[in-house]
């Protein structure tokens, strides 16, 4: 638990782990209520420790994915989760635990030789996308089109990236850009989802995409009274509880029609 969880008197609800990866969750009772526990049981396909590092991390959800994409498979990496619960540490880290997207850094340029590559990085706030690699003091948002089935940025800008040190110079440059905010849960919170994309062309046809891996740092899902939101962070919480809903969706058809193929769901 971290200090600021601590200082907030969070309590840890995890009781058992079973080697099924259900998960049984306990709420403390409200000392006006007979009712003294409440327990839920949540499903996963692998749950981390606490004392599990950042490295340990990064090999168990995203090495396989690297290794994937330089086969020709694209690969997505998405935290998900309530704000102040630790996404943007996992993705991004410290300097003396780096996350997933440092590490992928470093996996990528020891073992892409063979590839050239570029990076975007875009935020999407308020419902609207913008470069967070752009150039210039006004912040223009993007248009979203699709073509042959596949959506994209218009416009957005893919920088050449050949090393570790570039990619990290990068990343922090368009954290600079990033929309943060303070709320009653976190001093520094996300207001915005972020992607970062490594396109990767292979050298025997450098202008063909061979495959993208695209690591994101999504806003946290919020409750008004908790949070303390008002003005425009009720706004912003509004629209980041509705796209996340909207990503929920999603995963729950993608879900079913792998659990049902002949009856797929649009």
């Amino acid at each position: 638990m971290s200090a600021a969880a601590a200082a907030q008197q969070e309590q840890d609800i995890q009781r058992k782990l079973s080697y099924s990866a259900a998960l049984p969750v306990s709420k403390p009772g409200d000392k006006t209520s007979r009712v003294t526990e409440a327990v839920s049981s949540f499903h996963f396909s692998q749950v981390f420790r606490p004392e599990t590092t950042q490295r340990d991390l990064f090999e168990q959800t995203t090495y396989a994915i690297i290794e994937e994409a330089l086969e020709g498979k694209n690969g997505l990496v998405f935290a998900y989760g309530v704000t102040n619960s630790g996404k943007t540490y996992t993705i991004l880290g410290t300097p003396e635990q780096p996350g997933i997207l440092p590490e992928t850094f470093v996996t990528l340029f020891k073992k892409a030789d063979n590839f050239r590559i570029t990076a975007s990085y875009v935020e999407i706030y308020n419902e609207k996308v913008y470069d967070l690699l752009a150039t210039g003091q006004r912040r223009v948002f993007l248009q979203l089109l699709e073509k042959d089935g596949r959506v994209y940025v218009k416009d957005l800008e893919e920088r050449p990236i050949k090393s570790y040190e570039e990619a990290k110079l990068m990343l922090e440059t368009g954290q600079k850009n990033r929309q943060v905010g303070e709320t009653k849960c976190n001093s520094d919170s996300s207001r915005s989802h972020c992607v970062f994309s490594l396109h990767l062309y292979h050298q025997d046809d450098p202008t063909t995409l061979f495959s993208k891996i695209s690591i994101v740092d999504l806003a946290g899902c919020e409750r008004g009274a908790k949070t303390g939101a008002s003005g425009l962070r009720l706004q912003e919480a509004s629209k980041i509880n509705g796209s996340l809903m909207n990503l929920n969706r999603c995963l729950e058809t993608l879900r079913f029609n792998q659990l049902h193929p002949k009856s797929e769901r649009p």
